[in-house]
This record gives C-alpha cells, structure tokens and sequence, in this order.
C-alpha cells in the first residue's frame, strides 16, 4: 500500500479502469479487420474508449506506485499531464490553426499504462513514464 494515497486521489470515481470497455471484444474486432486503414481507425477508437475508462478511474493513482515504488503524487501528476490536461497543439501543418485540447490518445501509451496499472509493465513502459515524468515536472517548474 502507497503511504499517504487515498483511493479517490485522482476523482470522484471508485471503479476499476477496466469497467466501461470490452478488451476480449476489441481485440477480435481488431483481428477480424482486413484493411490497413479501418484497423487504425480501430485502434484509434480503443485507445479513446480506454482513455475514458483511465480518467473515470481513482484505483490507478495507487496500483502504479505500489508497482513502481513511485510517490502516489508523482502518478497524479502524471495522469492529469497525460489523460487530463489541455495544451496548445498544432498539426504540424503550416495552414492549420493551433488548437487548445488534450493530446490525442495513444493506443500504445493506453496498453503501457494498463500494464503498469497491473505491475506487468516492460521496460519500455518504463522508460515512457519516467520520461512523462520528467515531463510533467518541466510542466509544473517551468511552465
């Protein structure tokens, strides 16, 4: 048990991030799809669709550190820079506006955040969440 967390540490929600999405189902949807692109679309609704599930959950903000050995705030942060938080994004394209709004979700991120939600993370889920980390206290020292 992480010192000092609570099990709403995150929000008002105290459900497992895996109630609102049906993994079994979406990987044989995902399987099924021949088409290069109507995976990706898949994927894409997954990854949004899970995305949901993490910010409806609060157990997260607990399970993570107890895995890592990681500061039960320092998880918080995390999540709120990663799930929550909106920022100034451009498309890369010369003629397209700049856009206040979260950061599009990530299918790979979702399934590394699971994985270190479940302590059977790999050592590139690893090298992402210290690296968000470092993000996110750039973010918060710096602006």
């Amino acid at each position: 048990m992480v010192r000092g967390a609570t099990q709403n540490a995150g929000s008002e929600k105290k459900q497992s991030s895996n109630g609102s999405w049906d993994y079994a189902k979406s990987m044989r949807e995902l399987d099924c799809q021949s088409s290069k692109k109507r995976v990706a679309v898949l994927a894409d609704k997954l990854a949004e669709q899970i995305y949901d599930s993490i910010r409806e959950c609060d157990t997260d903000i607990c399970d993570i550190p107890a895995n890592l050995g990681f500061k039960a705030d320092t998880i918080k942060n995390v999540k709120s820079h990663v799930f929550y938080n909106e920022y100034d994004l451009d498309r890369f394209a010369p003629a397209e506006p700049v856009e206040h709004r979260r950061f599009d979700a990530n299918l790979q991120q979702t399934l590394a955040w699971k994985r270190l939600e479940t302590g059977i993370h790999t050592q590139n889920d690893m090298t992402w969440i210290k690296d968000d980390c470092s993000e996110r206290h750039h973010e918060l020292n710096y602006n």
